[in-house]
């Protein structure tokens, strides 16, 4: 696996490519959240899923980010929210280290401005 930044400041992502077939498998960033953390995102195509890709490029980017070299500017904190209701994702950043620090709801509203509906949402928390 390999990760190669293709984006510049102040958000970093790196495509992740699978050396032995020379084919990104997905994408993995981190994104300044005000001063306080900045937060992981990552997807991992669904042919390639489950196959533990994520969590090693997942690793080695907060590892980069634990040793200094990527946002500065960010205090020492990463945080990940998540759908409640995605058990694997929720699973997959306690696998991380990651703990679980709130949970909310986003509300969507319709063109008229009226609520439509509700997603229930989990935060977690990555502090050194």
């Amino acid at each position: 696996m390999e990760l190669i930044d293709f984006h510049s400041s102040p958000v970093k992502y790196y495509t992740v490519f699978l050396k032995e077939i020379d084919e990104m498998v997905g994408y993995v960033g981190l994104n300044p959240h005000g001063r306080e953390c900045c937060e992981l995102e990552f997807y991992i195509f669904g042919e390639f899923r489950r196959n533990h890709y994520a969590h090693e490029a997942c690793s080695a980017v907060i590892n980069e980010f634990w040793e200094g070299r990527l946002l500065k500017s960010c205090s020492r904190c990463v945080i990940a929210e998540t759908i409640t209701r995605n058990k694997i994702c929720c699973s997959f950043l306690e696998s991380l280290g990651f703990t679980k620090e709130a949970q909310g709801m986003r509300i969507m509203l319709n063109s008229e401005g009226e609520f439509e509906n509700g997603l229930g949402l989990t935060r977690y928390e990555l502090a050194a």
